[in-house]
């Protein structure tokens, strides 16, 4: 740059940017972008103009450099700004390239490409976290409608509306914190510990409020278990208001475990699984006796193991009766094994 600076005694200002289309009657328009064009493009032209008669090609005649959208070049990074040293372009793009491009296929098609009563092109909108959910759980319902599992679906449709969101906020982890596979099979960051040190805990706080009534008050929160080929140990404690609740373990099928006395239930339905290990659903039933009124509950879950890489991590989300909701839907539609 400072070479050219020297030479021309200016730096370049614009970008040569070939565009080329090819029209087909009114059955077909093939659009030739040059340069390595973001995909943020073709999902605006395909929203804008008749997808169902558009055929985009980027790389075409010429790679001056990555071409970003607005959204791009927002958030910055190697696309928006590193990516122009390599090109030899001396900065980021202006703004307006976006429109500048857009309005150029625009203005190179004949107006029976414009957009009428086409319907959205719907493969052009990622998946929302329920509908990915929803396809996580389809495959697995069948395995939920075993004989052996009647009881754990029973209960957790008797739970959908008296439970609250059992978590709120994170108060401590002796463990660390890792990228893996939630209930939806997305990748999220969440809290974890594992069975390699006895008596490492994580804990964290229900939301506040009054019960449905009864004798029992009801808990659903996001997680997950792992590592199941990994040496057995005595497996985890759940823990209720600092107490022990009962004792559970790593497993990839629904499961529920009981206390000695019956007064806390753990309930787990699991939507994602891998070869090792599971996300899903986890409703913790729980004695008044053993709850404060009106105020959060202190759960928590430790380590009752040694040398184990067996693990538990807690999905650090609010709004797990969202979800819920729509495990009960899914679950509801799911024809029963004859």
């Amino acid at each position: 740059m400072l070479q050219r600076l020297e030479r021309d005694g200016q730096l370049p200002a614009h970008v040569k940017f070939p565009l080329t289309t090819w029209q087909f009657g009114d059955q077909l328009a093939m659009v030739f972008l040059a340069g390595e064009v973001v995909v943020d493009y073709a999902v605006r032209l395909k929203s804008e103009l008749d997808w169902t008669r558009l055929w985009i090609t980027a790389w075409s005649n010429d790679v001056p450099c990555y071409i970003p959208s607005q959204r791009v070049l927002n958030e910055g990074g190697y696309e928006a700004d590193f990516s122009m040293i390599y090109y030899a372009q001396p900065a980021r793009f202006d703004p307006a390239v976006e429109d500048v491009l857009v309005g150029a296929v625009k203005e190179h098609l004949e107006p029976t490409f414009a957009r009428a009563d086409t319907p959205d092109a719907t493969f052009l909108r990622p998946p929302s976290r329920r509908e990915l959910f929803a396809q996580r759980l389809a495959p697995a319902a069948a395995v939920f409608r075993r004989p052996e599992h009647a009881e754990i679906l029973q209960t957790v449709g008797s739970l959908a509306s008296v439970s609250r969101e059992g978590f709120a906020r994170l108060t401590h982890n002796d463990g660390g914190q890792g990228l893996w596979y939630d209930y939806a099979g997305r990748q999220r960051n969440r809290p974890y510990i594992r069975q390699l040190k006895q008596g490492d805990t994580i804990r964290w706080e229900t939301s506040p409020g009054s019960d449905a009534p009864g004798p029992q008050g009801a808990f659903v929160f996001l997680g997950g278990v792992g590592w199941e080929s990994e040496p057995e140990t005595e497996g985890f404690a759940l823990l209720v208001n600092d107490e022990e609740g009962l004792r559970f373990d790593v497993t990839r099928q629904p499961g529920q475990w009981h206390s000695g006395d019956g007064s806390v239930r753990l309930l787990y339905v699991p939507t994602w699984t891998s070869e090792a290990d599971s996300s899903g659903f986890f409703y913790v039933v729980v004695d008044r006796s053993r709850l404060r009124p009106g105020g959060p509950c202190a759960l928590g879950v430790r380590s009752l193991g040694n040398g184990s890489k067996r693990w538990f991590a807690l999905d650090p989300v609010t709004n797990v009766k969202v979800s819920e909701a729509v495990l009960q839907e899914a679950l509801s539609v799911v024809p029963e094994e004859p």
